[in-house]
C-alpha cells in the first residue's frame, strides 16, 4: 500500500550496504530493498522496520533525529527540515496538479429524501424505522426481515448501554500537561446558520 492510498507493485528488488552516521560512530548493514515505479518522488529510500530494528535505532521525528548503539558510543542521523520542506512542496504541487482530474472515481448515490416509517415488531416491542421509499417490495421485506434478526444488536433508548466498557463508547480529550487553555474568537455566522445553532 503506498502513501497516496495506492497499491504500489514492486518492480525488482536489491541488496545494497549502507552507512548510517559519522566515524566513529558507524554502523553498516546489508538492506534488501524494493524497487518501486511511483510519481511521488518525496522519497529515495524508506527503510522499514526490520531495518531499524537490526540497527537497534531510536526515532525522534520532533528533532529529525535518528539514534543507534554501536561498537564506539551512540551514533546519530540527522535530518534537514530544509530539504524535507522542499520534498513536501515539491510532492503537494504534483498532487495539486493529480487532484484536478482525480482517477478512477465512483459515483456516489444520493440519499432519497422520500422516506415511510415501517413497524419493526420484535421482543422488545414495537419499533419504528424508516426506509427509503425507492426500494422494491422484496428488497423492503428482506431489510425488514434482517432488522428483525439482528434486533438485539441494536440499542433503542439512550442509556441503556449496560455491558459496554467505557473505553469503547468514552471520548477523551488528550491534552499536553501544563497547556493553558485558549478561547476561541467568537464566530459570526448567518442569520440562517445562527437559527440552525
Amino acid at each position: 500500500m503506498g502513501f497516496e492510498g495506492s497499491t504500489i507493485r514492486a518492480i525488482g528488488e536489491v541488496i545494497l550496504p549502507i552507512s548510517l552516521g559519522e566515524e566513529p560512530q558507524i554502523k553498516k548493514v546489508m538492506v534488501h530493498f524494493l524497487v518501486v515505479d511511483t510519481s511521488y518522488p518525496s522519497y529515495n529510500i524508506i527503510l522499514g522496520r526490520p531495518t531499524l530494528n537490526v540497527i537497534g535505532a531510536v526515532i525522534s521525528t520532533s528533532c529529525l533525529k535518528v539514534k543507534f548503539p554501536t561498537k564506539y558510543g551512540i551514533g546519530e542521523v540527522h535530518g534537514n527540515q530544509k530539504s524535507a520542506r522542499e520534498c513536501r512542496c515539491h510532492t503537494l504541487r504534483k498532487m495539486q496538479g493529480d487532484a484536478d482530474s482525480p482517477p478512477n472515481m465512483k459515483e456516489r448515490m444520493n440519499p432519497t429524501n422520500e422516506v415511510k416509517s415501517i413497524p419493526l415488531g420484535g421482543s422488545r416491542g414495537e419499533k419504528l424505522i424508516q426506509m427509503g421509499t425507492d426500494l422494491s417490495p422484496e428488497e423492503e421485506d428482506k431489510l425488514k426481515r434482517l432488522l428483525q434478526s439482528w434486533e438485539e444488536v441494536f440499542e433503542w433508548e439512550e442509556g441503556k448501554t449496560d455491558g459496554v466498557s467505557k473505553d469503547l463508547i468514552q471520548h477523551e480529550l488528550h491534552v499536553k500537561e501544563g497547556t493553558k487553555p485558549v478561547r476561541q474568537k467568537k464566530r459570526n455566522f448567518g442569520n440562517e446558520t445562527n437559527q440552525m445553532i
